[in-house]
């Protein structure tokens, strides 16, 4: 009777265990946004690029740092049909420049793959989701730069444009500070993310991912999230074709007009990351989150001529008359 007992109350724990446990896993699934769609099916397309999540590889360099085929026409034929619907994105405009240009230009300005950004601004605002405009307020804080963790948005760039632009640059630069071996976050440097776990980044891109968001969140928000978006909106790309139909000559008018953009500006406005003096770049995040003050107007807004790689440590202007001498 004992040991029937014994078995009975054994079950009945087992039931009780099994329960709580989805229950905390719903729980868990709370800190996702409420408006996350995730598609299962198609899974497998992206299987090769994605896998499974591994919070020490979260993508490739190669990816990181690869347009992918998200060009101009393919990033707008996204946001007329994500996973969500028609995104406010498909009609977004800042002067004579659409959202998906927009996107465009700041990743080959700063050589990162465009979905990083697109992926950015869902897991940051759940904006690409959403059908009407957001307010201006939320606008402002779209990718979160500028927005450290426990701190206002008081240095956040504002504007789609000033978003983009410093999210660009910044996600860049990490990626340069984990390659130079000056990063707060490198490859191959084990260090605690946020909420405890113990991580060893296997590439820069993963070191640059931390360094912009330093939480896993397994399973319910932070690099898992970025992760799984990144992910989902792949997959919906590629079973749409929405970057299939890319021709050479769209490529090369993209590359014609970036290596323009790079002529005109040699003697004129210079762009973040120019360079500025010897081992010194341009830099408008330095003059954003308030760590220099404005010694130029770079394209897009004011900027500072800092070290490559230390934005808090600024170029003299000896250093600039020197190179304009030489």
């Amino acid at each position: 009777m004992y040991r029937r007992q014994a078995l009975d109350d054994s079950h009945t724990l087992l039931v009780l265990l099994t329960f709580l446990a989805a229950a905390m896993a719903l729980s868990a699934c709370g800190e996702l946004e409420e408006d996350m769609v995730f598609d299962t099916q198609a899974d497998e397309v992206v299987e090769k690029n994605f896998g499974w999540f591994n919070r020490n590889k979260i993508v490739s360099d190669a990816y990181f740092t690869s347009t992918g085929g998200w060009t101009s026409s393919a990033i707008q034929r996204f946001f007329e049909q994500t996973p969500y619907g028609r995104s406010w994105l498909a009609s977004e405009r800042i002067g004579h420049e659409s959202a998906a240009d927009m996107i465009a230009r700041v990743a080959r300005q700063y050589r990162i793959n465009p979905m990083l950004l697109i992926a950015r601004i869902q897991v940051e605002s759940s904006t690409v989701a959403q059908a009407s405009r957001p307010s201006q307020w939320k606008i402002n804080r779209l990718l979160g730069c500028g927005c450290p963790d426990g701190y206002d948005c008081a240095y956040a760039p504002p504007g789609l444009d000033g978003q983009l632009q410093c999210a660009g640059e910044k996600l860049r630069e990490l990626f340069d500070l984990s390659d130079s071996g000056r990063g707060w976050w490198q490859r191959n440097s084990g260090r605690h993310s946020s909420d405890g776990s113990w991580i060893n980044p296997q590439n820069h891109a993963t070191a640059a991912l931390y360094a912009y968001t330093p939480w896993v969140l397994e399973g319910r928000g932070g690099n898992w999230l970025v992760w799984k978006i990144l992910k989902e909106f792949e997959s919906h790309g590629d079973r749409f074709n929405m970057t299939q139909d890319t021709t050479p000559a769209e490529t090369d008018i993209h590359a014609t007009n970036s290596h323009s953009e790079s002529n005109n500006h040699d003697t004129a406005t210079p762009f973040s990351g120019d360079t500025c003096a010897s081992g010194c770049i341009w830099s408008r995040y330095a003059v954003n989150i308030g760590a220099q003050e404005s010694q130029a107007q770079c394209v897009g807004g004011p900027c500072a001529c800092v070290v490559d790689g230390n934005i808090y440590e600024s170029c003299s202007r000896d250093d600039q008359d020197g190179r304009e001498d030489t």
